[in-house]
């Protein structure tokens, strides 16, 4: 069977590759095209009738659709009838579900997210919370992807998840609903300054980002930040509007140019701003993509805002979604985007075979003051800041969860009603968390002791080298001990974020995170300097 889906796959491909954006004829290499079609359809129908086992053949045309866009870009993507939901959640924020986000580990699915209007948030389910069963399915051996199509369904339709909280389990029945994500999660006024937390670009955004600016303006706000981080982008139009509220109007903002004519096109600013002249920071990092970018680079061309953070992911490709028959859609990328200085800031080629860094070339690009700018590397911030690396021994105890899990304990013990936004754990329980580690088995999960048991295996018998071994083991112990103790300070930061995060969930995340962030007291340092900020502004 393996053999037959391999020689489909390579078939459709071929012919599909053909045939992508060509209308049939029989002359040149469309006679090419209709021949492979032909062979195509014949191989397929021999074998649906004489092989042995029974095809699947939505199946396996579906994977090869996909094995073919394998060879293109990462966001040129088949979406079948089955996944059309996902072209919702791309241009409207919004999806058919329950409301939760879920990851396995430790053979189990726990909700790691709820949305705060979702069903499950209403039913009173909680971060951390372990599923033990869709409608009387155990989950213990599902993949995510298995536990999503369970989850599945229409909406205004019910589904029960088993729910394992602590050692006590309880049937929840869950009603389907259109799921709204959020688009601005946070608007808040920090000392003089506004911020906006923006998460993706959909077709609110830039009606909500509006009214979200107005309502800062009518606080007397000195100074905005614009939170674009983890922000991957979405609807171009929405980036130019966004632009537009802070530059006049008729101004470039973006350029598309792509193989066809109708891939190519100039977006101007179409309305009078609503402030030219308030001082912006925008905050970035390596996951902020595509719309982020070209509101983050339109705005740093025209100098009209500070960019600070990590340099962005590099995303300078423009998406177009074409029906492709009975409820199927393709989303192809058709061309690349120029911003107003007129680089590219595409940092991936995958034009080859292999997809590599794009060269960068010596070719310089000036911001409307003069100062220079490059292509080929996303968008640069004006102050770079790179994100702490955490010690290794913090990044192995959340790689293996065990920051999540102790939480999933440690919140049921304490008094809910009197968490806040600014909660820390207090630091007499490192003891708690180490004796929790201990309990948890951590410290046999690690390169260190794990050497060390290998080592045992070898030379059981040998009561000297055990006895050594053994003494040995204890040391490492004390030694990964004393490094919890030295970094204590990263999980009491970790551990507090994750409490904040189960009763306010993602909203209290984003407050709690205000007042630990180095790129928000940066930007509050510009915005309450004016000469700094406009220091940086002006041509080096």
């Amino acid at each position: 069977m393996k053999k037959l889906k391999r020689l489909l796959v390579l078939i459709l491909a071929i012919t599909l590759i053909a045939g992508v954006g060509y209308k049939i004829t029989d002359d040149g290499d469309d006679f090419e095209l209709l021949k492979n079609l032909e062979i195509y359809h014949n191989v397929l129908k021999q074998l649906r009738i004489n092989y042995v086992d029974e095809i699947d053949t939505r199946q396996i045309i579906t994977q090869s659709i996909d094995k073919m866009l394998e060879n293109l870009d990462p966001y040129t993507v088949y979406y079948p009838e089955a996944e059309i939901e996902s072209i919702r959640l791309l241009s409207e924020a919004q999806y058919v579900g329950v409301g939760i986000s879920i990851d396995t580990f430790k053979n189990n699915i726990y909700i790691t997210d709820i949305e705060n209007k979702s069903s499950a948030n209403k039913q009173g389910l909680q971060i951390g919370d372990i599923i033990t069963a869709v409608n009387d399915i155990k989950t213990n051996d599902k993949s995510l992807s298995d536990f999503d199509r369970l989850l599945s369904g229409q909406a205004n339709t019910t589904v029960n998840l088993t729910i394992k909280r602590g050692e006590t389990e309880k049937i929840y029945s869950l009603k389907r609903e259109n799921i709204e994500l959020p688009v601005v999660s946070l608007v808040e006024k920090i000392d003089n300054f506004g911020y906006i937390k923006l998460e993706t670009f959909s077709d609110k955004s830039a009606s909500e980002f509006k009214a979200a600016l107005i309502t800062l303006k009518k606080q007397k706000i000195e100074g905005l930040i614009i939170d674009l981080r983890d922000n991957p982008g979405g609807l171009l139009d929405q980036a130019v509007k966004i632009v537009n509220l802070f530059i006049d109007k008729d101004m470039l903002v973006v350029t598309s140019k792509g193989k066809c004519e109708n891939s190519n096109g100039s977006f101007f600013t179409t309305e009078k701003p609503i402030d030219k002249d308030i001082p912006i920071i925008v905050l970035v990092n390596s996951h902020s993509a595509s719309a982020s970018e070209i509101v983050a680079g339109a705005l740093q061309d025209y100098d009209r805002a500070i960019i600070i953070g990590e340099q962005t992911y590099g995303k300078g490709l423009v998406q177009r979604i074409f029906d492709v028959g009975y409820n199927s859609k393709i989303k192809i990328t058709i061309s690349k985007y120029y911003i107003p200085s007129g680089r590219c800031i595409q940092a991936i080629d995958y034009s080859g075979n292999d997809a590599k860094n794009v060269n960068i070339s010596d070719t310089k690009f000036y911001t409307t003051n003069g100062r220079i700018v490059y292509e080929g590397i996303g968008i640069v911030p004006d102050i770079l800041i790179e994100s702490d690396t955490l010690p290794e021994i913090i990044q192995t105890l959340n790689k293996k969860h065990f920051i999540f899990l102790f939480t999933n304990n440690y919140y049921q013990t304490l008094d809910t009603s009197k968490i806040e936004v600014a909660q820390k754990i207090s630091f007499q329980d490192k003891e708690n968390f180490i004796n929790y580690l201990k309990v948890n088995n951590f410290f046999e999960t690690t390169d260190e002791i794990r050497n060390i048991k290998e080592i045992e295996k070898s030379m059981k018998g040998n009561n000297v080298v055990e006895a050594q071994l053994l003494e040995t083991k204890s040391l490492i112990i004390k030694e990964i001990e004393k490094q919890i103790t030295n970094n204590f300070k990263y999980i009491n930061i970790l551990v507090s974020k994750q409490i904040v995060k189960r009763k306010y969930l993602h909203k209290g995340e984003i407050m709690f995170s205000l007042t630990h962030d180095q790129e928000i007291k940066k930007a509050k340092f510009y915005l309450s300097n004016f000469k700094e900020y406009e220091s940086i502004l002006k041509k080096k």
